[in-house]
């Protein structure tokens, strides 16, 4: 049992030191060149894993399109997502546990 204490205790130590230097990028930091659906989704997955709860994934590529569809998110130009899109797809991920899209 004591065992199970300290892994608890370093998973928490682990997570802990991740959330403190955690930081979204800068502006200048996110792509500015036309990304499509594969590689907005691989990028975002990277930059939004602390926000992931278990399996389920933050972000996927009919989710893109549903926000697409419902003006949340502006259409793409030739299929390309723009720093733009990444900005908005990064605050819809962040905010959407919170409030209702």
């Amino acid at each position: 049992m004591h065992c199970d204490y300290e892994l608890l205790a370093h998973k928490l130590q682990r997570w802990n030191n991740y959330i403190t230097n955690y930081h979204l990028p800068e502006w200048d930091a996110i792509p500015d060149f036309g990304l499509y659906m594969d590689q907005v989704i691989t990028l975002m997955g990277k930059q939004l894993e602390l926000f992931q709860v278990g399996e389920e994934r933050l972000l996927t590529s009919s989710m893109i399109n549903n926000y697409v569809k419902g003006g949340v998110l502006p259409r793409p130009s030739q299929k390309k997502y723009s720093r733009d899109h990444l900005a908005m797809l990064t605050m819809i991920c962040m905010l959407k546990s919170v409030l209702s899209l």
